[in-house]
């Protein structure tokens, strides 16, 4: 049986959770579900239900968060709303794991969330993982879901239709067949590859929303772990 692999979800990172979705609902007119914060996560969240299985996440550092983080300081680094990463969901990881390894590839920042006594009744247990090797938003991130939360609270959101997703890469990646070739041999929908009208490359997201359609585009740029570490430096040393 082969891999189904449909869309989950695509990331709006913001500095201060709270504040993204203030914006992101004086913006839209939409309102965004804020996740209770996980005192173990570097990171808070708010939700937004853009299609029968889609939904976009509001990302940003959980205030409630002790100590240091890599993800809580590049969190922390964004000066202004940002579209930064899109996840695609399967429902054998290993497989698709295999595939991406075949085209030369790796995951990176694999990681089995498990349910326990300190998570949200709205958590679902799952394993992701980032299409290595770094960071990069033009590669989708992998989710499987073990098991359905107990509360779902996005399932039962208004549904806000996304308009379009677009990954806009330069001409000469379009002409190498790059990434295209890759998401063909692990069953990503090419669809969303769009050329870009200059050398760099961008998320884009449309959505339709009270207030007629609205569009971010943000150019995209790889994380390396020299990145990350030099960004939490920067983070504790108070130079963000």
């Amino acid at each position: 049986m082969s891999t189904s692999i449909i869309p989950d979800h695509i990331g709006l990172a913001v500095n201060n959770v709270k504040e993204g979705v203030a914006y992101f609902e004086n913006l839209t007119g939409i309102q965004a579900h804020l996740h209770p914060s996980e005192s173990s996560a570097p990171f808070q969240s708010a939700s937004v239900r853009i299609g029968e299985t889609c939904y976009l996440e509001i990302l940003g550092p959980n205030p409630n968060h002790k100590g240091i983080h890599p993800l809580k300081s590049l969190l922390r680094a964004f000066k202004e709303p940002t579209l930064w990463f899109w996840y695609i969901r399967t429902d054998d990881f290993g497989e698709l794991e295999n595939k991406i390894i075949g085209q030369g590839r790796q995951i990176d920042q694999k990681t089995n969330m498990e349910m326990d006594e300190s998570r949200s009744d709205e958590f679902a247990p799952h394993i992701r993982g980032s299409i290595g090797p770094g960071f990069d938003p033009v590669y989708p991130n992998i989710i499987q879901y073990l098991a359905k939360p107990k509360l779902d609270v996005v399932g039962s959101m208004d549904l806000h239709p996304l308009q379009d997703f677009i990954v806009r890469v330069p001409a000469s990646d379009m002409a190498k067949n790059k990434p295209k070739t890759f998401f063909e041999a692990i069953g990503v929908p090419t669809g969303v590859l769009k050329e870009s009208s200059d050398d760099k490359y961008y998320l884009s997201l449309t959505l339709k929303t009270p207030k007629g359609p609205i569009t971010w585009e943000n150019e995209t740029h790889s994380v390396s772990t020299w990145k990350a570490l030099s960004t939490t430096i920067k983070d504790v040393l108070g130079f963000l």
